[in-house]
């Protein structure tokens, strides 16, 4: 039997209790299966508004990114992250997955997004990206959404933006705005 043709029964159990193995094994079945097939695969399971544990649905982000052409995975990311009933764990996630495709240009609008209003997670997994994970033509960008997140009224995400700030601020002067400001303005 091709893995492709066992996709959709493994992604039935998404939301009942072998979705770990199932999830898991849909991830070897993926590969073998067209991407407009997958694509409609997983945003069907993203997308669902119910029925669909947590888990499966972070899997499932990671697998778009895995398998599917890069614009295509990051519009549905970036649909996922702008989707108001996603939880907060899977837009972390696509938000994660988002530092990888920022070649594609679509993801920049949830990154920054995520950078000036999103959850403590999201702007932690931004602060935590290291410039060597970045492309060197996006950095100067990336440090400025760095510089965004150590703006954040969440003081323990905006402390770990501080800290990460350093190692950014060579791509972006501007980015050490936010420490002088805090600062300065004691």
């Amino acid at each position: 039997m091709e893995p492709a043709a066992v996709l959709p029964e493994l992604l039935a159990h998404a939301g009942d209790d072998h979705a770990r193995v199932a999830v898991y094994a849909a991830g070897r079945a993926a590969a073998g299966t067209s991407p407009t097939r997958l694509a409609e695969l997983l945003d069907g399971l993203l997308g669902a508004s119910s029925g669909v544990k947590v888990t499966s649905r972070k899997e499932a982000a990671r697998l778009t990114v895995r398998f599917l052409p890069a614009r295509r995975a990051a519009a549905l990311l970036a649909r996922i992250a702008g989707d108001e009933v996603s939880h907060p764990d899977v837009v972390t996630a696509a938000v994660g997955l988002a530092i990888g495709l920022l070649e594609t240009g679509e993801v920049w609008n949830l990154l920054e997004t995520a950078a000036a209003s999103g959850t403590r997670e999201a702007g932690a997994a931004i602060a935590h990206a290291s410039p060597l994970r970045v492309a060197r033509p996006h950095r100067p960008r990336y440090a400025r959404l760095v510089a965004l997140v150590a703006a954040s009224p969440h003081r323990s995400v905006a402390g770990q933006a501080v800290a990460a700030l350093p190692d950014w601020v060579a791509f972006a002067p501007e980015a050490a705005d936010p420490v002088r400001l805090a600062v300065c303005g004691l």
